[in-house]
């Protein structure tokens, strides 16, 4: 069940189409149709879009959408020698932080925050500002924990972990080594090539109750950030968020510490633990497939990512794409009609 729940959340093509047309958000004159085309840039490959916008158009009717495929490492460059050009599109889709990044540049969305905050996921809150927001979110891919049940079962070990504390309990006994060399991984935790390392570790800032990063507005429409990872939760607090998140994620990169598991001389993690020599491997739902297709003989399941013992809390890492008019748009009406249309 959770399978099917995670994947519906973490496959693009399907939190896309859902909802299309709903009419949650208004946009000014129902009689007035947006006209013409709308052009799109995008960081998701036109393989995963071109199906979605095939289906969109002839519902749109007056007007549609372009879409063009900008590689995420060449986005902010392409985007501003188009711009500078006078060829740049009217919309971008990517990753959050990329929204954020072109702040502004973003016409805003007119949404009130309690609508804003109603229709979407807690997490989408980064995107609202002063007035509206500055993209709308699209698709949401949460972080998980995959394991293999198979490791899991060899060292008579059940269930997967539901807490941090658990998975460094386990630790040792999924782990082999010999001669120095790892035989067996219990997780790919603690150096620099872990992936998602960032997002894991903001993760567990998360969820010992600390916002990261908190947005400010200031005057004139201006933004500030202010930087709370490794500020006490409570006044006077003694526990440092960031500090304790990294002082647990290093225990695994660390020889002299009992839950060592992980260093620089292994190779990428998902090709160890499809290998089926990694018990523990911290993703995105999203990957499911792909893992699975690599080694359909793999018993692989995946889960929620663990959570810290004795916080009421429950949070996760995301990836999540979002929908943002450009101020420099040639069709601002009909370009937030799709982002509404899409949403």
């Amino acid at each position: 069940m959770l399978r099917n729940i995670l994947l519906g959340v973490g496959i693009f093509a399907t939190v896309f189409s859902v909802l299309i047309f709903s009419g949650k958000i208004s946009l000014g004159n129902k009689d007035s149709k947006p006209q013409g085309d709308v052009v799109v840039w995008g960081t998701l490959p036109e393989t995963q879009m071109n199906t979605i916008i095939q289906a969109f158009n002839p519902q749109a009717k007056t007007y549609a959408v372009r879409y063009k495929y900008v590689p995420d490492e060449e986005f902010d460059q392409t985007l501003l020698e188009a711009l500078a050009a006078g060829t740049g599109p009217d919309m971008i889709l990517g990753q959050y932080q990329r929204i954020l990044f072109q702040e502004n540049r973003i016409q805003i969305f007119p949404v009130n925050e309690k609508t804003f905050k109603d229709m979407y996921v807690d997490g989408a809150g980064v995107l609202y500002t002063q007035g509206g927001a500055l993209g709308l979110p699209v698709s949401v891919d949460p972080m998980v924990l995959f394991y293999n049940r198979t490791l899991f079962s060899k060292h008579g070990i059940v269930n997967p972990p539901s807490t941090w504390d658990e998975v460094a309990i386990i630790a040792p006994s999924l782990t082999i080594r010999e001669k120095g060399q790892f035989m067996e991984s219990a997780i790919a935790f603690g150096t620099p090539s872990t992936p998602y390392a960032k997002d894991i570790i903001m993760a567990m800032v998360g969820q010992l109750g600390q916002v990261p990063v908190v947005r400010i507005p200031g005057q004139q429409g201006a933004t500030f950030f202010n930087v709370l990872a490794n500020e006490p939760v409570t006044q006077g607090g003694d526990i440092l968020p960031l500090s304790t998140v990294n002082r647990f994620f290093t225990q695994f990169g660390d020889p002299g510490q009992g839950a060592y598991s992980w260093n620089q001389a292994y190779n990428n993690a998902a090709d160890v633990f499809v290998g089926e020599k990694l018990a523990m491997y911290v993703g995105y739902a999203g990957e499911y497939q792909t893992l699975r297709a690599r080694n359909p003989r793999g018993d692989f399941e995946m889960t929620y990512l663990p959570q810290m013992k004795g916080y009421n809390t429950f949070s996760t890492g995301m990836r999540m794409y979002a929908l943002a008019t450009l101020k420099s748009s040639r069709n601002i009406q009909a370009s937030l009609q799709v982002a509404a249309d899409f949403s």
